[in-house]
């Protein structure tokens, strides 16, 4: 039935019918559904609704949000806390990475400006974070990273990073892991080889 004319009823603000609207041209509905948009004809709705993939479940997801932030979190469905408009979103697998390539947000690594790891990141014990930002090149901070305490391995994780500036973290304990660790009061600058540190290549001492 595809050009079908739908009937689209007036309602009260108490959800009481009382009329139909007029149709005075083309409808064209858009729905936005896991941060993308698509533009359906009125007679495509129902099939295209039947054919959606509904991403939900606890995991842990990457949202590349729309002023190029790489929000981490973990919540039942895909939202972002930080506010931005989500455009792409992978799914991050709790065992960690063997190589930049296998990562499922390795397409958009050029894309992210700004890292933001959610407090709901802390809780799940995680300990393998091999080269989660691996060639974020054009990244300028990373926020959250007291988050990604407890890792015990972080190899390459801030390789070819030559954009980063700052590592945000409010405490950090990285007993046992390969990171080099960094601090001045709140702020904690973070990498994974010492010769990487970006306090280093700033010309400042590297503290731990």
């Amino acid at each position: 039935m595809a050009g079908a004319v739908p009937t689209i009823f007036w309602f009260d603000r108490f959800d009481e019918r009382i009329g139909i609207l007029p149709v005075v041209g083309e409808l064209i509905h858009t729905e936005e559904q896991n941060g993308e948009s698509t533009l359906y004809a009125p007679g495509d709705m129902a099939a295209s609704i039947l054919a959606l993939e509904w991403d939900v479940g606890y995991k842990i997801r990457a949202l590349l949000l729309d002023d190029g932030t790489l929000e981490i979190n973990y919540y039942e469905r895909r939202t972002s806390v930080t506010g931005g408009r989500i455009v792409q979103v992978f799914e991050i697998d709790p065992a960690g990475y063997s190589s930049a390539s296998a990562r499922s947000y390795d397409s958009i690594k050029l894309l992210v400006k700004k890292v933001y790891i959610d407090s709901t990141i802390g809780s799940l014990g995680l300990t393998n974070c091999n080269y989660w930002f691996n060639a974020f090149s054009n990244c300028t901070e990373v926020r959250g990273f007291e988050n990604l305490s407890g890792m015990t391995s972080a190899n390459q994780m801030f390789t070819s990073c030559g954009s980063l500036e700052t590592i945000y973290a409010t405490s950090y304990s990285n007993s046992g892991s390969r990171a080099c660790s960094c601090s001045t009061a709140a702020t904690a600058w973070l990498a994974a080889r010492t010769a990487s540190c970006p306090q280093r290549r700033a010309g400042l001492p590297c503290a731990s």
